[in-house]
């Protein structure tokens, strides 16, 4: 396995800057989804909070994927869909990891299974 030595030129690049600035874009749309879908009342502080964890989601993706030596088309892609979903992405993470994480099946139909 090859060792990648990551230095601030690396993070510098045209390619990352344009990884960078998708993050952006997609952690502000993907805060703002809930509220325009009508799912929650407009919370600045809310929207900070969903923005900021959103882009620390695309970046550790970035930073994973960086350091694993992946093409930059799917480190774009990877980061642009984290940074996304970001909270709800790393709480699903996290209960995968710590292992709490329960799925629950409902039985559909009525007494007899139909």
């Amino acid at each position: 396995m090859n060792q990648v030595n990551l230095e601030l030129n690396d993070l510098l690049t045209a390619v990352n800057m344009i990884s960078y600035g998708l993050i952006v874009i997609c952690a502000a749309a993907g805060a703002a989804q809930p509220f325009l879908k009508g799912e929650k009342n407009f919370s600045g502080i809310k929207y900070f909070v969903d923005f900021v964890t959103s882009c620390a989601a695309g970046f550790i993706v970035f930073l994973l994927l960086r350091s694993a030596d992946v093409s930059w088309e799917w480190n774009a892609a990877s980061c642009g869909v984290s940074a996304y979903f970001g909270l709800k992405i790393m709480n699903t993470l996290y209960f995968v990891v710590t292992g709490k994480f329960k799925l629950t099946f409902q039985e559909k139909g009525g007494a007899n299974g139909n």
